[in-house]
């Protein structure tokens, strides 16, 4: 396909999981990128902390009560924010894929208040 260039599947371990990149500024345009990969029955601990990057939290001085968040929902959140040394800010989504079963990868959008309505078993 590509002279030069080995494409190889995604392995069996990478398959059926989401991607999530989160990007991060920590001075003037030094990005950061922390990537997180999550199971489709976690997806609805993940899609609300999602939802609040880029939105609610901007910087990682972010006050959790002040969202809302339990205690263990502060701390999945602080595990999907990169940090520098002297924190970050302009937080945002730079990317969210699904890659499925057979390892074909899919860019994810997403509407949350659909995805609750439409499992509210997961949001008791």
């Amino acid at each position: 396909m590509f002279t030069g260039i080995t494409l190889k599947p995604k392995p069996k371990s990478a398959r059926n999981q989401f991607i999530l990149c989160v990007e991060a500024d920590t001075n003037d345009a030094d990005y950061i990128y922390q990537t997180s990969m999550f199971e489709p029955s976690e997806l609805h601990l993940y899609l609300p902390l999602i939802n609040l990057l880029g939105d609610q939290v901007e910087d990682t001085d972010y006050n959790s009560a002040d969202l809302g968040l339990t205690d263990d929902q502060a701390d999945m959140l602080s595990d999907l924010i990169p940090l520098g040394e002297d924190g970050s800010h302009s937080i945002c989504v730079d990317s969210f894929e699904y890659i499925d079963a057979d390892g074909v990868t899919f860019d994810v959008s997403y509407d949350l208040p659909t995805f609750i309505q439409a499992h509210p078993e997961l949001f008791l």
